[in-house]
């Protein structure tokens, strides 16, 4: 056989192979389903710094993320999906969510608001805005000991108000 047939057979081969090898915005899907969030998160930055304008895959990317906590990342590539599409309020909700876990409140209610522009009637944006409420944690049957100071640790760090009694009191 000579050296031409060798390539031209060998050609759809290694294309093939290089596809196979390439991880896809499919195999990210199903990676993220099982909840093998590494490995989602690995497939779609490939597919995203392979097809730079795939929006979806740094939608994907970005929620992977921050199920990870990953927050900055997320952040980060929630901003290049909001560059590629800058109408679309849930990429904003996103952020929004991400700036929320990562405890930057002020900069995810006004994720939520870009959010609401954009979709007034958007009512998960209502909901993670709550519409004014705010939180409160109501600590009740606390008989384990230094239960009410957990409690207390937490709220403090979630910037949150707490309602309870002293150590080991009933509800």
């Amino acid at each position: 056989m000579n050296h031409f047939k060798r390539c031209a057979l060998a050609l759809p081969f290694a294309l093939f192979a290089a596809q196979a090898a390439a991880a896809s915005y499919e195999e990210g899907v199903r990676l993220k389903n099982q909840q093998q969030l590494a490995g989602a998160a690995e497939a779609f930055a490939e597919v995203a710094a392979r097809e730079p304008g795939n929006v979806l895959a740094r939608e994907q990317l970005a929620i992977v993320l921050g199920w990870q906590s990953r927050f900055d990342e997320s952040i980060s590539v929630w901003q290049q999906a909001i560059a590629l599409a800058p109408g679309k309020a849930d990429y904003h909700l996103g952020l929004a969510r991400v700036l929320y876990w990562k405890g930057d409140r002020d900069a995810a209610m006004q994720a939520v608001d870009n959010a609401l522009r954009l979709n007034p009637d958007h009512a998960d944006a209502h909901k993670l805005k709550g519409d004014g409420q705010t939180e409160l944690l109501a600590a009740g049957d606390t008989f384990r000991a230094a239960a009410v100071e957990q409690l207390k640790s937490w709220t403090e760090r979630l910037g949150i108000e707490l309602v309870a009694s002293h150590s080991g009191a009933d509800a």
